[in-house]
């Protein structure tokens, strides 16, 4: 790339915590079985069709801090994947380790309507509301063991929509936030899939092609003659790291620009956030795209982003309205004292070229009505060249 020395970049990478720190409970959690209509399950092969898992609980310690007891392991709410259904197991009601409680099912309806945190299995006297009673304080204080407890089991039902990911997430809390306790000192540890499933790493892959990797947000702006690109991502040990690439309104093809090797984090399901300046800008629009790769080399692109940077050329303003736009979208040219040619071009949000024409304007208040009725809905970029001068681009949304 010309003029390296003048290149402005520079990358930084944030990680969030999203609060997945241990507090109270030991365990492990295991995909035991799946059924798929069709495929394998992973990221090779997908499984398609009807989707059905099963994944189980083992509560091997809880750490009675201040007395505090478990009480609740179930599916938090937000760890539910969208469209997915969590129904009862084959085991898990049973009698608590220590006292005459049992631990209850309790489905999505009635966990709801007792504002608990999710669905899931929680210490009950027999009245089917938990939260008016105690946990199960297990075997020795204050590292109580479960030694005669079965697994707390679930089974998830899908239908195949989006590509998607699963990994079971369980939660296990103290009565503090789920019992009759008011003690919150453990009020909630997440414990994640580790073994089980097509490949024995507690995943499933279906509905098509997954990347390690979910994209939160990828977005940019210009700021005094620089763009900056930004992205937010989570990602697992299986993605590789990001290539962000460009091109520019006068050319078709993207290059590399450089690239971000996947950030380290504390664990797998922390939010990452990364940002590129770049000052290189040799035109008034510019395009911007993510490949994100695997280890295996595998990648997707991202949508491609359009930043427009006016302050790149001395076109004297012209007039587009309104915007948005139904059927006609205004050109007021400025002020000609000569016969000028001005070349009229709409693009889409990726840069391509949708339609173009031609005008000739001469003096003032020339106005030039253009037909935007056969658009589709969406966001468009209007560039006016003029002869001998850089083009001008301005934006705008079809209705």
């Amino acid at each position: 790339m010309k003029n390296k020395l003048l290149l402005l970049v520079f990358a930084f990478v944030l990680i969030h915590n999203n609060g997945m720190k241990a507090q109270c409970a030991s365990g492990t959690v295991r995909m035991n079985y799946y059924h798929v209509t069709s495929g394998a399950g992973t990221y090779a092969d997908p499984g398609l069709g009807d989707i059905e898992y099963g994944f189980c609980l083992t509560l091997n310690g809880f750490f009675e801090r201040q007395t505090n007891w478990a009480h609740g392991i179930f599916v938090a709410w937000k760890d539910i994947p969208l469209g997915v259904q969590i129904s009862q197991g084959l085991t898990g009601e049973q009698t608590s380790q220590h006292g005459s409680r049992v631990w209850t099912w309790i489905d999505s309806l009635r966990a709801r309507q007792l504002n608990l945190p999710g669905v899931g299995y929680y210490v009950d006297d027999g009245d089917k509301n938990p939260r008016n009673n105690y946990g199960d304080n297990g075997l020795g204080t204050p590292n109580a063991t479960f030694p005669g407890l079965s697994p707390f089991c679930f089974v998830a039902n899908y239908t195949c929509g989006a590509p998607t990911l699963f990994r079971p997430w369980v939660t296990v809390t103290g009565d503090g936030t789920t019992g009759a306790w008011k003690n919150p000192s453990c009020s909630g540890d997440v414990i994640k899939s580790s073994s089980g499933g097509p490949l024995n790493d507690g995943i499933l892959v279906v509905c098509g092609l997954v990347l390690p990797l979910n994209l939160i947000r990828f977005d940019g702006y210009n700021k005094n003659g620089v763009n900056y690109i930004q992205w937010k991502g989570i990602a697992d040990n299986e993605f590789s790291h990001y290539e962000l690439e460009k091109r520019n309104s006068n050319s078709t093809a993207f290059y590399n620009v450089q690239n971000f090797n996947s950030p380290i984090v504390a664990s797998e399901h922390q939010e990452h956030s990364i940002q590129y300046m770049d000052s290189q800008i040799d035109n008034s629009i510019n395009y911007y795209r993510l490949k994100m790769v695997e280890k295996n080399n595998t990648f997707v692109y991202s949508k491609i982003i359009a930043i427009v940077n006016a302050s790149k050329n001395s076109f004297q303003n012209a007039e587009v309205f309104p915007n948005p736009a139904d059927e006609t979208v205004n050109i007021g040219f400025p002020d000609a004292k000569a016969l000028t040619a001005y070349t009229i071009e709409i693009l889409d949000i990726s840069g391509k070229s949708i339609q173009t024409s031609t005008v000739n304007v001469k003096g003032s208040n020339q106005l030039h009505m253009l037909d935007v009725e056969k658009l589709g809905t969406g966001v468009y970029f209007l560039k006016l060249n003029k002869e001998n001068e850089a083009g001008k681009m301005y934006k705008f949304v079809k209705k």
